[in-house]
């Protein structure tokens, strides 16, 4: 027993230390906390918040240990609301329901008013999520669906920019794949990158059309209005056993408008579709129209023969003429028309000709007129009553009405290859590109003679504009005793018989206008003259001119008498007439 209890009491000794040791290390408390570095301000206007930067408070414990201490808003008791020199700021620090507390003394507060906070100002923008759509279409607006802006403040702040108040700028005016989008907020910039620009494919033609002539059928269409436009495609086969099989119009361009499709069996009926090509590819397809090739004979009675003419005496026989002409029947194309009695067309008029299908026979108005011509082609060019001729003669007619369209218009026709002569147009001509002319607008290898043009005549465009004829040119005599009362304009290269003469001879023609106007290049005879010649011309001096060929300068009074045009060569005999004194001179033919 005793033996045990010696054992129990040396136990007992031996584990005391350790726990004495244990129940120390317990016991390390917070004894105090001190201000061991002072603020950096003390000094503050009434109300201004306490400012921490700079301060170090230090808790002390019990073990002689330190440590720093984060000094919160919560820590802090003060009264900043009146003015003094010494005022203090406790700091409260609690460690394990220790309550210690420091002072900071020595703050002066004045009565000044608290300072303004600093202004917050943008300082810059971030696209941080990239719009949905990446890829668009040549001149496709851009959209910025999906996309967020992130605007940065100079507080550190940040907010998503309303879409609504973004601006953008960009360039799809052309395809790509390096586009870019500049995003502007408040003055600020950032930019969207990576955006792929392509060509869209064409549009379908519209208006197309299919007339049928003898194994041929002539295809018509409007213009899809691209200028990406690089040419057409062209499928036709017989109807029963039709299916796509598309080629190359060859020489085709974004201007082309018309095709002649030749080598049809007659009587049989044919499929045509057209479509547009551009860089991209091919565009959509017109649609299907039919036509059946047939020989065709004319309502009209004659021969169309020079002994025995094709007598036109109806507004439906001469759109007759028209179809069968630009259906491509060189026997219509070819033929010879006599005019049996004066004519007065209704609605829009098709010209007679076109480039693929030209009219080279004669017509012959037998000195009656045609009245209400209505030409209204604003896509299209050679307009009038005629369209295109080639080798052909057109005498003894008068036209009144107008004729408008783009490019080459004239009063009795656009293009002329061929001859006009002892006709008469009182049309308003207008154009909105080049090449507009009372009797014609365009004349290559051509002769008008013994002509004469009143009404308007406006072009656009660079110009060519004149009161007989828009544009002559290659060697010769191409306008030979005419006169103009029309009233001219144009942009530039304007005259009051002719506007450009390249290469060709002007004679015995004056200019009587009403008027002639242009921005340069005007002259009372022609707008503008290269290796040209004009030597018996005369023009009435109270034209305005801007540079142009003048002609002869003749007053009012002088214009009356016949000894002016005399003095010049002029033949009063078989060509000319004048009452002097009382009118201007006039054609024999009137």
């Amino acid at each position: 027993m005793k033996k045990f209890l010696l054992i129990t009491l040396a136990a007992m000794l031996f584990i005391a230390p350790f726990s004495c040791k244990k129940d120390k290390e317990k016991e390390v408390t917070l004894e105090s906390i001190a201000v061991t570095t002072q603020p950096e301000q003390k000094e503050y206007a009434i109300n201004e918040p306490f400012n921490t930067n700079g301060m170090v408070v230090t808790a002390s414990y019990s073990d002689k240990s330190s440590k720093p201490i984060a000094v919160t808003a919560s820590m802090l008791d003060y009264n900043f609301s009146t003015a003094g020199t010494n005022k203090t700021v406790t700091v409260t620090y609690s460690e394990k329901g220790i309550t210690k507390t420091a002072t900071v003394s020595g703050i002066r507060v004045t009565e000044e008013d608290t300072p303004p906070p600093p202004e917050v100002t943008l300082e810059s923008i971030a696209v941080t999520t990239q719009p949905t759509k990446k890829e668009y279409f040549v001149n496709e607006a851009f959209d910025p669906a999906g996309m967020e802006v992130t605007a940065t403040y100079s507080d550190e702040t940040t907010e998503i920019a309303p879409l609504d108040e973004l601006e953008f700028d960009y360039n799809f005016a052309a395809a790509g794949t390096d586009k870019t989008v500049t995003v502007t907020y408040k003055g600020k910039t950032a930019t969207i990158e990576e955006i792929t620009v392509i060509l869209p494919l064409p549009a379908a033609p519209t208006g197309f059309t299919a007339t049928a002539g003898d194994k041929q059928v002539v295809l018509n269409w409007t213009n899809p209005n691209n200028s990406s436009i690089t040419g057409y495609e062209v499928s036709f086969g017989k109807t029963a056993s039709y299916t796509q099989n598309w080629v190359n119009l060859a020489g085709s361009t974004s201007f082309t408008i018309s095709h002649l499709v030749l080598g049809l069996d007659n009587d049989a009926e044919y499929s045509f579709e057209i479509r547009a090509v551009n860089a991209a590819g091919s565009g959509a397809s017109s649609g299907i129209v039919k036509a059946t090739p047939t020989v065709t004979t004319a309502s009209f009675a004659g021969a169309g023969t020079e002994g025995n003419p094709y007598k036109i005496g109806t507004a439906a026989q001469l759109k007759e003429l028209a179809d069968l002409v630009n259906a491509d029947n060189d026997h219509y194309r070819g033929a010879v028309y006599e005019l049996t009695g004066d004519i007065l067309l209704s609605g829009e008029w098709t010209p007679i000709g076109h480039i693929f299908s030209t009219f080279y026979g004669t017509f012959d108005g037998a000195g009656y007129t045609i009245s209400g011509l209505n030409v209204n082609r604003p896509g299209e060019d050679n307009n009038g009553l005629f369209g295109y001729v080639t080798g052909g003669t057109i005498k003894n007619l008068g036209v009144k009405g107008s004729v408008s369209g783009r490019r080459t218009n004239g009063g009795i026709t656009g293009n002329l290859y061929g001859t006009v002569s002892n006709c008469y147009a009182d049309v308003t001509v207008s154009g909105t590109d080049n090449y507009a002319g009372g009797i014609a607008g365009n004349v290559e290898n051509g002769l008008i003679e013994n002509c004469y043009s009143a009404g308007t005549v406006s072009g656009s465009g660079y110009g060519f504009v004149g009161g007989i004829a828009g544009s002559v040119a290659n060697t010769g005599i191409r306008i030979k005793n005419c006169y103009s009362t029309a009233t001219v304009g144009g942009t530039n290269v304007v005259g009051g018989i002719v506007g450009y003469v390249s290469d060709a001879e002007i004679t015995g023609c004056v200019a009587l206008n009403a008027g002639i106007s242009g921005s340069s290049n005007t002259g009372r005879v022609a707008g503008y003259m290269y290796s040209s010649t004009a030597p018996d011309c005369a023009g009435l001096n109270t034209l305005t001119m801007t540079g142009g060929n003048a002609g002869t300068g003749i007053t009012p009074a002088e214009a009356q008498a016949q000894s002016t045009y005399t003095d010049m060569g002029w033949d009063f005999t078989t060509v000319w007439q004048i009452d002097e004194g009382v009118s201007y001179p006039k054609l024999q033919w009137e």
